[in-house]
């Protein structure tokens, strides 16, 4: 296990205090999205695999450091090894590793819970129509509940694709356990693609009629693209790729609270971060 700089010992209680209050206070409408950036998608083997967690909207954010008490698990999944990703709290990058397996390496999180209130009806209204929610407003009214100072626990499932060395055909995202997952069906650093076919799923299972949102940026660019899909019966979903540049898949599965929990509503945020270029290649 990794020990904390001294040199990092100052600082390191103004970025936590920081992060905690990012990650518990920031309002739907201005912190939406939790991803894995890595500093370079493709690597060559022997470098390391190195890059952030980060909180915001749009695919931009701030960095969220690595701290142990806010995850379930963190991981690094490659080839034919699986290992937990250690760090000292407080850190940036929030992984630096330099043991991966050549081929697509998976990187993943699975937060603890944590809680948002709602101080206005307004805020809740916003956040169910950018994330395809639309559904809970009349759920929310016919349960009876208030339009203003209650809340939602939250848990963020975030993935990234790394590519480690030459892009093999056999090396393919798969399923690592997260409760909301998105997978990609193609490894989309072996081929030119035009579309990424991706399956969202549930404990395991495909999740139908659920938005994906797409944010794309590409190289060069300040402009952040944004669209949205739905899941198919299957759970799938067809991306397309036009213009490559970086990747940020999101998708959030919403259910009412366990009664006595002193919550509203329960939500899962699954995200999945890769990069192409317009050809198909980082």
């Amino acid at each position: 296990m990794m020990e904390l700089p001294p040199v990092a010992h100052m600082r390191l209680a103004a970025i936590l205090l920081a992060a905690c209050v990012a990650f518990t206070t920031a309002p739907a409408a201005s912190a939406h999205e939790f991803w894995i950036e890595p500093q370079a998608f493709r690597i060559e083997p022997g470098e390391a695999v190195r890059g952030d967690l980060k909180v915001g909207q749009n695919f931009k954010g701030n960095v969220f450091p690595y701290l142990r008490n806010r995850f379930v698990s963190f991981r690094m999944t490659g080839r034919e090894t699986e290992s937990g990703i250690e760090n000292y709290d407080g850190a940036s990058p929030s992984f630096d590793l330099r043991d991966a397996d050549e081929g697509l390496v998976i990187v993943s999180y699975l937060s603890t819970a944590d809680r948002l209130i709602y101080r206005d009806w307004d805020t809740f209204l916003a956040y169910a129509e950018y994330e395809g929610l639309q559904w809970a407003v009349d759920a929310h009214r016919q349960r009876g509940l208030p339009e203003r100072d209650f809340s939602e626990t939250f848990v963020r499932c975030a993935k990234a694709l790394i590519q480690v060395g030459p892009a093999d055909s056999q090396d393919r995202d798969r399923a690592v356990g997260l409760p909301l997952e998105l997978v990609a069906q193609a490894n989309p650093y072996d081929a030119p693609l035009d579309r990424l076919a991706v399956q969202l799923l549930w404990q395991g299972k495909p999740l139908r009629d659920i938005q994906v949102a797409i944010f794309q940026k590409t190289e060069g660019s300040a402009v952040v693209r944004r669209a949205v899909i739905r899941t198919d019966a299957n759970g799938m979903a067809s991306v397309p790729l036009a213009g490559g540049g970086r990747f940020l898949l999101n998708a959030v599965r919403l259910e009412a609270a366990e009664a006595g929990s002193g919550d509203e509503w329960h939500s899962h945020w699954a995200s999945l971060t890769f990069a192409v270029s317009g050809k198909g290649e980082p």
